[in-house]
Formats: C-alpha cells, structure tokens, sequence
C-alpha cells in the first residue's frame, strides 16, 4: 500500500500552472515538523514536494498561500531525469489525492481582525454559498 498523510506549512508562493492539455498543476514545498527534538533542542523540519493536479491544485491557489498550514493525503512516486550536467537525479514527491487547509500563518499586523466577527469569540453563520468545498 502507498499512502501517506502529511501536515505542514507550505513554504513557498503557489505558481498555478496548466499543461499543453489545459491541465491545471501546481508544486509546493511543504514543510513538516518531526514529533522530536534534534541536539540544539529545535524540532528538526523536512521540506517535501507535493505535486496537485486539477480542482485540488485550484483549491489551492485559490484558497491557500505562503504559510498556510494544510494536510494532504497522497502517495509517494519516484522517478528520475539526466541535468544538464548529464548526471542522474533522483526525485521523490508526494502526489496529493486530498487537500484540507487547516489554518492560515499569523500576520504580524492583526489590526485589521480586532473587532472582527472572526475575533469576537461569537458564533459565525456562513451559507453555503461562502463554502469553496460545499
């Protein structure tokens, strides 16, 4: 079985794409912290590429950016092409089968969501309409 699940921060802009066939496509890098501490007492972080395609790379775009926290369900593929320096290179990327953002990065300015609905600590009703995965 080839299933991987991730959590992290994607660590770079989102660049949308599309093939020669109209296919959208992105790559991210997606940065995820291991569970333990190394030497200096930091939590060590891994950069992983995951590679979306089609209505999953457009919800990204749309909806996610530098310092979104997301999860992605995928699974691994290999594979390999020659540099210009004609030597061998290695790949291994995450292909995602399922995104979710599950929270967006503090901004330092939080002038603008004091008051806000969405910093009151009160309920907020959201139509369906409002929802991009609806």
């Amino acid at each position: 079985m080839n299933k991987v699940s991730l959590t992290g921060r994607i660590a770079n802009d989102i660049d949308l794409r599309k093939t020669q066939q109209g296919k959208s496509v992105l790559d991210i890098s997606l940065a995820v912290q291991r569970e333990r501490k190394g030497s200096d007492g930091k939590y060590p972080v891994d950069f992983i590429r995951v590679n979306a395609w089609e209505q999953r790379a457009e919800f990204l775009a749309n909806y996610a950016h530098k310092g979104t926290m997301i999860g992605v369900t995928g699974r691994i593929e290999t594979g390999s092409f020659t540099n210009q320096n004609g030597q061998k290179v290695n790949t291994t990327s995450i292909q995602a089968e399922s995104v979710e953002i599950l929270a967006q990065p503090q901004k330092e300015d939080n002038s603008k969501m004091a008051g806000s609905r969405a910093d009151s600590g009160k309920s907020v009703d959201i139509g369906p309409d409002e929802l991009p995965f609806y």
